[in-house]
């Protein structure tokens, strides 16, 4: 669909208005060539509002106002049109959407699927359509108790509705999954991702790359239950047709190949990370250039992952490059920036660069507690990396403080670090540590062993 075919004849002030407002209504309108004709003349209409005569608007209206305004004029519009004012509300939601409003999105959404039942009833692929926008509208809000009877509806209508594609089967199942997932009960998310491919024979792109996101997400789920041979199979068999159908260098494939990298950090085994951290980073330099989010943030995993297997030096560099990249484009105190920081601190350390270390940690630290305050987990990990540093540098005395510091927030009473992660374990692991050198060996047992214990409920 090219934007001319609605015959927009609002004057607006500058061409950037106008590409704003035709890029919305492009997007609230695609791929809908039943409700064409409607649509082009209710649009029309509309953008009388644009007209500087007009008291509701005038020449510097936003994209998103002119949503808004036409939102309140859909059912005026088709009061005798249930079908149409559907399709014109999900199309609104999908323009609400990619501008980042969930909000006014699922209103929309909400508003199509009620539009949908009063033209053609529950059983109708229409409906059921309506209900699955709705329905991720609401997941993307993190409203999972709200989502669960709309999922579970769209199931039970599944065998109700006639000439139901399988596409749109295997997108009906797999968001069941996905809902159970995101719940956290990981099994059940399981049995509906397998439940929804099964059977299913792609014979288009379209069809082999759903079947490729489910194969991902049944990848995911095997990661988290840490069963991680599974996890390898599935995500190299999703990353080989993303790969053949999008190419080496896509999201998708970069991003699923990041995850098998992340599995083998799961697995202690820091070396084959590395390897497949180099080859994305070399992918999106090529592809996406140094200063591409996705680049910046595969290098930072990359030099993770040098570090932790031993190339401490070979990971400097690069933690230094990533850093210069993130505090200019992203500013000193963003989230990603201090991560950057509080990990290239430690390798600092790592490499005996103590006065350096020591410098990065304190910065990252006092940054965090500006921006987060104390009582947060990010926060909470800094004091951690700023005391090991101290320790390593011979300052134990000095370290202590610190130690008491985040012993006492990562406490189960402080409720702000979950009581049996691994963040508590290495806390109460390297305060103990650090008590050895103080020379006070009775209370570094207790630290230690109440560590150690929780790093053993977790390989269980």
């Amino acid at each position: 669909m090219n934007y001319n075919q609605f015959m927009i004849v609002a004057t607006l002030a500058s061409v950037e208005r106008q590409l704003e407002l035709q890029l919305a209504i492009a997007i609230a309108f695609r791929s809908s060539p039943r409700i064409k004709t409607a649509a082009s003349a209710f649009l029309t209409s509309l953008f009388g509002v644009t007209q500087s005569d007009n008291p509701k608007g005038g020449a510097d209206l936003k994209a998103q106002t002119m949503l808004d305004l036409s939102m309140d004029e859909i059912d005026k519009k088709f009061a005798d049109d249930k079908a149409t004012a559907a399709q014109v509300y999900g199309h609104f939601g999908a323009a609400y959407t990619s501008m980042g409003l969930g909000e006014k999105g699922a209103q929309a959404f909400k508003l199509s699927m009620e539009r949908a039942k009063q033209a053609t009833g529950e059983n109708s692929a229409d409906y059921l359509n309506a209900l699955a926008n709705y329905t991720d509208a609401i997941m993307r809000l993190n409203r999972f108790d709200e989502a669960e009877p709309l999922a579970l509806r769209g199931m039970e209508l599944l065998s109700g509705v006639p000439n139901v594609m399988p596409l749109d089967r295997v997108a009906i199942i797999g968001r069941m999954g996905l809902l159970r997932r995101k719940q956290e009960r990981f099994q059940e998310a399981l049995t509906f991702y397998e439940r929804a491919i099964e059977g299913f024979e792609p014979t288009n792109d379209k069809e082999r790359y759903s079947r490729a996101k489910v194969i991902n997400n049944i990848a995911s789920v095997y990661h988290e239950l840490a069963e991680y041979d599974k996890a390898l199979t599935n995500y190299r068999e999703a990353r080989e047709i993303f790969a053949a159908q999008l190419g080496p260098t896509s999201g998708d494939t970069m991003i699923t190949s990041n995850n098998i990298a992340v599995v083998f950090i799961d697995q202690g085994d820091h070396a084959s990370a590395a390897v497949e951290l180099k080859q994305i980073v070399e992918n999106c330099e090529a592809s996406l250039g140094k200063e591409h989010p996705y680049t910046i943030l595969f290098t930072g995993n990359y030099a993770k992952a040098l570090q932790d297997s031993g190339k401490v030096k070979e990971s400097l560099p690069f933690f230094a490059s990533v850093l210069e990249r993130r505090t200019r484009l992203l500013c000193e105190g963003s989230r990603d920036t201090l991560i950057t920081m509080n990990n290239y601190a430690m390798a600092l350390s790592a490499d005996n660069q103590f006065d350096e270390s020591l410098r990065y940690a304190r910065k990252a630290m006092e940054l965090r507690e500006q921006t987060l305050t104390e009582r947060h987990s990010d926060t909470v990990v800094s004091i951690n990396t700023l005391a090991r540093v101290l320790a390593a540098a011979g300052k134990p005395d000095e370290a202590w403080p610190h130690y008491e510091r985040v012993l006492a927030l990562s406490s189960p009473e402080a409720g702000i670090i979950p009581p049996k992660s691994g963040i508590r374990a290495g806390i109460l692991c390297n305060a103990g540590y650090c008590l050895i050198d103080l020379g006070r060996l009775d209370e570094a047992e207790r630290h230690i062993t109440a560590g150690r214990a929780i790093v053993a409920e977790h390989r269980r």
